[in-house]
This record gives C-alpha cells, sequence and structure tokens, in this order.
C-alpha cells in the first residue's frame, strides 16, 4: 500500500510580545510625506516605466542632457560611423547618448569620440552626417535597431514641442546649420565693427589712454612736421651716398627719429583693446608700412 505523502512543515512568524514597541517604517529616501498621512512617491529609476505618455517625453529631454550619468538604455540600438573599410560601431556611451537625443526630437547633438574621447563630433540627423568642427570634415552615420511606429510618433511630438519651445525649426540640416552660423558670426562682426565706431578702437589701460590722448596725437603731428622739414635740410646739405658715410649730425638726427616712430608704432598697438582691430585701422597700416621702410632704410642697409 502507498503511504499517503507527509504534509510540510511550515515554520510561522514569532507573535509579537505585549512589551514590544512597534516601531513605524522608515520612509525610503525619494518619498515625500503629506500633512495627513505618508503618501509615498517613488522617484527611483523603474517608476519611468508607469509613467505617461508625456512624463516619458519630458523624462527623455531630461536625460539626453547628461551624458556622463547615462548608462546602456538601449542595448539592441547601436550607431555607426562609416570608415574606408565599412562601418563602425561608437562605444556603447556615446551610441547611448545619440540615440536618446535622437528619441527626444533633436536635429543634432554633440559627442566625444576618439581613443582618448576627447575629439568633438556634431552628428546631424536630418542628413545622418558626423561633422568635425575642428577639421571640417563629414562622415555618414547610421542607426542600428528596431524602430515602430509608435517610436516614430513620439519623435515627431517631441521634435514639435521643442521647436516651440525653442524658435528654431523642427528639421534642420547641415546646410542650414552651417548657413545660420555664417549669419550668426557676420551678425558678431557688425557688432564688433559697431562696437568699434562708437567706442574706439583703445582701451582703458596705460598704452591705450595714452595713445588716444590729445597730447600724444599733437607729438605725433609734429614730429611728422618736424621730419618733413629734416628731409628737405638732408636733400640740400647731405651729398653721400649711404647714411653710414654721411656727417654725424645726419645719422644721428636719422636714428633719433627711427626710434620716436617705432616706439609711437608700438604704443599703439599696445594700447589696442583687442589686437586684430589694427587691421582695420588704415592709419596705423600706413604708419606701420612707413615706420618698417624706414628701419630697413636706417638700420638694416
Amino acid at each position: 500500500a502507498v503511504s499517503p505523502p507527509r504534509p510540510k512543515h511550515v515554520e510561522l512568524p514569532p507573535e509579537t510580545a505585549p512589551d514590544t514597541e512597534v516601531t513605524s517604517p522608515q520612509v525610503p529616501i525619494g518619498t515625500q510625506m503629506s500633512g495627513k498621512g505618508h503618501n509615498h512617491r517613488d522617484v527611483s529609476p523603474q517608476s519611468h516605466a508607469n509613467k505617461s505618455f508625456f512624463g516619458d517625453l519630458i523624462s527623455t529631454w531630461t536625460q539626453h542632457s547628461d551624458a556622463t550619468a547615462v548608462v546602456d538604455l538601449y542595448p539592441h540600438v547601436s550607431w555607426q560611423w562609416e570608415h574606408k573599410t565599412g562601418w563602425r560601431d561608437y562605444t556603447r556611451k556615446v551610441s547611448t547618448k545619440i540615440e536618446l537625443a535622437y528619441r527626444s526630437g533633436e536635429t543634432k547633438t554633440r559627442v566625444q569620440t576618439g581613443k582618448k574621447g576627447a575629439v568633438p563630433m556634431e552628428i546631424f540627423f536630418e542628413d545622418m552626417l558626423q561633422h568635425d568642427p575642428v577639421t571640417g570634415n563629414t562622415r555618414n552615420v547610421q542607426r542600428s535597431g528596431a524602430w515602430s511606429r509608435w517610436q516614430r510618433f513620439k519623435r515627431l511630438s517631441a521634435s514639435v514641442a521643442r521647436a516651440l519651445e525653442t524658435g528654431r525649426p523642427r528639421k534642420e540640416r547641415f546646410a542650414d546649420y552651417q548657413k545660420r552660423r555664417q549669419e550668426h558670426h557676420a551678425e558678431m562682426e557688425h557688432a564688433e565693427t559697431q562696437e568699434f565706431e562708437e567706442e574706439g578702437p583703445y582701451g582703458r589701460h596705460c598704452c591705450g589712454l595714452l595713445a588716444k590722448s590729445p597730447l600724444f596725437f599733437s607729438s605725433t603731428m609734429m614730429a611728422v612736421v618736424a621730419y618733413t622739414i629734416w628731409l628737405g635740410i638732408d636733400a640740400d646739405w647731405n651729398s653721400a651716398h649711404s647714411l653710414h658715410d654721411s656727417e654725424p649730425i645726419f645719422q644721428v638726427v636719422e636714428n633719433l627719429f627711427c626710434v620716436f616712430f617705432t616706439a609711437e608704432l608700438i604704443i599703439r598697438f599696445c594700447g589696442f583693446q583687442k589686437k586684430r582691430r589694427c587691421l582695420r585701422d588704415p592709419w596705423f597700416l600706413f604708419d606701420l608700412v612707413l615706420a618698417l621702410l624706414m628701419i630697413v632704410e636706417v638700420w638694416i642697409m
């Protein structure tokens, strides 16, 4: 005869003693407490699965901006760039950052690539291009992975929301971005030119204050007039063919004028608030040419 099966032994938890103090459950980190009781709100990463569509959309917008905290959220999706030997995968960190930006409706994103992860690259989703802003080179990129209609609708909605928020076009190609960038640089140069015309080219430091002072301008004009008179004297009284063969008085005066005009040019150059502005000053360029010719004639030849 077959014996009946023995019942399993189950240990019950011990009963709480009457004098045992019952402690209230601790509120975990990441929850909030209301005035009438404990209203737990889980803000852990697992709670994103219970969000609505707009909550998921907002979380996607906030996630793609932090590249350092990105984990491999999409292991079945990879982004690749075109090499002369074929397609090569980005690193998982870079690929996840690109995917987050792509899902959030961005037209482009910036990543750090290379062996040390320090080479800046721009990915344009409308053209599927990788642009190197340092060298100006471009490569084709592609996305490898599933892409459902629901995901396309979410990306479309996110792109429309971002266009309304920022005021930028929903679709921007690489050529449109380059054109907008050139227009921005042109506006900056125009504003710089207006600032140059309104405030003047010289700064407020020592050389700048000296270069725009009326005394400095008057002394420079007097030196120019004196040098013009000296050229007439030199033409009439100096019969030597070169400065080295001239009388000592002619050599001393020529060297004094050369030192003065060179120092005047250096003070004016150091006085510029932005040194590249000297290339826009025609009088400075004219004086520079004359000073270089004088230095060649007096000190070099």
